[in-house]
């Protein structure tokens, strides 16, 4: 009886020795090693899928970096096609990549990329077919901000023309709505330092010659933020300003993050705003014609046909009035002459230079 007892005790010795738990400890070596591979082999194929749909919108848009990426195309139809081939990457992009924040202008569309968590301005730009058929005129009108009757009334014109929103004033914030409820382009009319400060004051929050980037950055953030959705910016007074190289670079490094286009007012011959643009892979355009220095109605007429003439050799042009009664009443004559007849009235979209 004791062997029998001694040989069961030994066989469940025996059993205990191929228990479960020793099974998993002998194997768990090997399951840890086949689960470190797996990560590896999933981060590898996510690594080479996001490489892969960054050259498939590379394919498209062209390398693009922080500034962002402005494409030129024929037509809406092209730039539409573009939207929709980015949109088909991003259907299967499982994450890595999507497209956010489109907007529809005149001329233009603008969006931002998403590539693994950076972010990339994106702006399409194209040139409308009626510009085959009639010379472009590009009609800004300055000084909008205080006096939000007068803004309307030039929005009624029977001609697009576009407004340039000073900020920081009483109506600045209702102008810019009511151009985004009309669906129609305006731009932030930036204050800048002129050569006779302090005489002339350029108002709140103003950028001048030798400022630090913090400074002249945040003054330009807080006036757009005054004038929400701008497609554009350009000088209030700033014969100082557009001078001074270092600040227009500035300037135009952060347009160009934020996918907007500059026209240079031109106050003065030694700008180099348009120059720093250009630098900077800002589009950008220059004023040809003031049409209301002198209040003299039949003067600004004049000075539209002056701008219709220069459209008419050039192909474009671009003149800058500013919102007053005088102006208001010149322009409604005008758009009843024959010159306008002579021109497209057109955004300024559609005729910047894209560098």
């Amino acid at each position: 009886m004791a062997k029998k007892t001694t040989r069961t005790s030994s066989r469940r010795r025996g059993k205990r020795s191929r228990s479960p738990l020793g099974a998993f400890l002998r194997w768990l070596p090997v399951a840890a090693l086949a689960v470190a591979v797996a990560f590896v082999a999933i981060f590898l194929l996510r690594d080479y899928h996001a490489l892969t749909i960054k050259n498939e919108v590379v394919g498209i848009t062209g390398a693009f970096k922080g500034a962002g990426v402005y494409l030129r195309v024929a037509d809406e139809v092209s730039a539409e096609e573009t939207i929709a081939s980015l949109t088909s990457i991003e259907r299967r992009a499982m994450g890595a990549f999507s497209l956010e924040d489109e907007r529809r202008l005149p001329g233009k569309i603008t969006a931002r990329m998403n590539y693994l968590g950076d972010h990339y301005p994106l702006t399409i730009l194209w040139r409308e077919e009626a510009r085959e058929r009639a010379p472009l005129l590009t009609i800004i009108i300055d000084d909008a901000g205080m006096d939000l009757d007068i803004a309307k009334q030039f929005l009624d014109l029977p001609v697009p023309v576009v407004l340039a929103v000073i900020p920081h004033l009483k109506h600045s914030s209702d102008i810019a709505a009511l151009a985004r409820e009309r669906k129609r382009p305006f731009i932030l009319h930036m204050p800048m330092e002129p050569l006779s400060y302090p005489e002339n004051d350029p108002g709140e929050g103003a950028l001048f010659a030798g400022m630090s980037e913090y400074a002249a950055i945040n003054n330009l953030n807080r006036a757009l933020n005054s004038a929400l959705g701008a497609s554009g910016v350009n000088n209030h007074m700033g014969s100082k300003a557009t001078a001074d190289p270092l600040l227009m670079r500035r300037v135009m490094e952060a347009l160009k993050t934020r996918g907007l286009y500059f026209i240079d007012s031109r106050t003065t011959p030694k700008s180099v705003a348009a120059k720093e643009a250009r630098a900077a892979g800002v589009a950008y355009a220059t004023r040809d014609v003031f049409i209301d220095n002198d209040d003299d109605e039949g003067e600004i007429i004049a000075n539209l046909n002056k701008g219709v003439a220069l459209a008419a050799q050039r192909g474009e042009a671009i003149v800058i009035g500013h919102a007053r009664r005088g102006t208001l009443a010149a322009m409604e004559r005008w758009t009843r002459s024959d010159a306008i007849s002579k021109v497209r009235v057109a955004p300024p979209e559609d005729i910047l230079n894209i560098p």
